[in-house]
């Protein structure tokens, strides 16, 4: 085994360790999952302890600072990862990626709108079905399955206007 491959291989099994043996909202731990992140050699890993084992919001929130500082890719699986942690802590720094100039990580916003979003997101989704893109699909799909008590009341409101 190379030494590469060794080192790699002693990170993923610490990794594994500390999640555990530490509480979920160790700082060690997430700051860990954090460098990973940076690194496309684990980032998958990272997006896989974001969503199943850093708990709470003040994980969520660290993760989403790192929104700015990925690439496309990286967003597109960081914004995917914070959806499926269902946290609402990550709605507002994501929702702020619909500014992004990448339509695919515009799309994968709107598709995480339809775990973390609510009846305050129905205006913004419904002005984004008069483009023609893959947005435009996107967001369909997302109106379907947003949830919410007010939901249907919010898409209908918006359409009349």
């Amino acid at each position: 085994m190379n030494y590469c491959r060794a080192t790699a291989v002693a990170i993923v099994l610490g990794l594994s360790m500390l999640t555990t043996t530490a509480h979920a909202q160790d700082s060690e731990l997430v700051e860990m999952i954090v460098e990973f992140m940076g690194d496309s050699d684990f980032r998958s890993l990272a997006f896989d302890k974001i969503r199943n084992e850093a708990k709470g919001e003040a994980a969520t929130k660290r993760f989403a600072e790192q929104l700015d500082k990925l690439s496309v890719d990286g967003q597109i699986g960081l914004i995917s990862a914070l959806a499926d942690r269902g946290d609402i802590a990550a709605k507002s720094p994501v929702t702020a990626m619909l500014d992004s100039e990448s339509e695919t990580v515009r799309v994968a916003v709107i598709r995480a709108l339809a775990k973390l979003g609510d009846e305050s997101d129905c205006e913004k989704l419904v002005s984004l079905l008069a483009k023609d893109s893959a947005e435009k699909s996107a967001v369909t799909t997302t109106l379907i399955q947003i949830q919410g008590q007010n939901i249907t009341t919010a898409i209908a409101d918006q359409i009349q206007e």
